[in-house]
């Protein structure tokens, strides 16, 4: 009897008092907000599964919180940048008002100058507010409307119908195109704000006046993509901001007070666009800065 009792308890010790101790030690831990502990258990039996499940929810409770704090990050950065670049136009308004109303600009010349002043920065304000809303529509479950698309051709239509205005803006476009087929399945009319938003930051941010596009098209060589590439002869970017650049109120240069220069959000709009068809999206500095696309092929 006693034998028996021994290894009855040596047994239960082992086998039960053992996993449920880890259980327990792990609900404290995840109580204390420490969700970093897997759990030790590694049997085959009854005990072990529970024990496995139990590591699987710690794991997907870590996941949440990690994913809930990056989105609070996010919010707390757009908050920010929203709020330094609305402050910063309409700093300059209210001072353009001062001086209209205290009588500074006492010519006509001068008061045309300050309401010249106060309509672009109005203009600069409701350009960040449609930026702001074309953002949040396409990250709020925005669902596109897929059509499947020849992207060869598509892209050729599109810069024949920009080119004109692109000259006149002169811009040169060199566009390259590879041999096979492009079958793609496109939101059309979204992935037009993609070439919108490139071509505007072309001529935004160029340092002379004439700028030179080239826009080549391939299937890559696993063959399972389309990789379009979009390089600009401008002055491209920092190698440590290449992977920043497609955050939202993001800007190269740390002087936040060149609002007119953009509103930050233009390429946070072309990668959300972009995932959003299933795609991927970078950029690097090719004497100039490229931007690089892939998006899925039809096979």
């Amino acid at each position: 009897t006693v034998c028996i009792n021994g290894i009855l308890s040596w047994w239960i010790s082992g086998s039960i008092l053992k996993p449920l101790g880890k259980l327990s030690l792990g609900t404290k831990e995840i109580r204390e907000g420490n969700l970093d502990t897997p759990m030790q258990y590694e049997k085959k039996d009854e005990f072990g599964q529970v024990c496995r499940d139990f590591d699987e929810m710690r794991a997907y409770l870590q996941e949440s919180v990690q994913q809930r704090l990056k989105d609070e990050k996010r919010r707390r950065d757009l908050i920010t940048g929203i709020s330094h670049d609305l402050r910063t136009p309409l700093t300059t308004i209210m001072g353009y008002l001062d001086g209209l109303l205290d009588g500074i600009a006492d010519t006509p010349e001068k008061r045309q100058r300050y309401l010249q002043a106060i309509k672009t920065r109005t203009v600069n304000l409701v350009s960040l507010v449609d930026s702001l809303s074309e953002y949040s529509r396409l990250d709020a479950d925005f669902h596109y409307h897929m059509e499947e698309t020849d992207f060869k051709d598509y892209v050729e239509k599109y810069l024949e119908l920009v080119r004109p205005d692109m000259e006149n803006q002169q811009v040169q476009i060199e566009y390259i195109c590879g041999k096979g087929s492009f079958s793609v399945r496109l939101d059309r009319e979204e992935f037009k704000r993609i070439f919108n938003n490139l071509f505007a930051n072309t001529v935004r941010y160029r340092r002379k006046e004439n700028s030179r596009v080239m826009i080549s098209l391939k299937r890559t060589l696993e063959g399972n993509n389309a990789e379009m590439v979009f390089l600009d002869d401008g002055p491209g970017v920092p190698e440590g901001s290449l992977e920043q650049i497609f955050d939202s109120f993001y800007r190269v240069d740390d002087s936040r007070n060149s609002a007119e220069k953009g509103s930050g959000i233009g390429l946070a709009v072309v990668r959300e666009i972009i995932l959003g068809h299933g795609g991927t999206i970078r950029a690097e500095n090719r004497g100039g800065l490229a931007v690089i696309v892939t998006i899925p092929v039809i096979d």
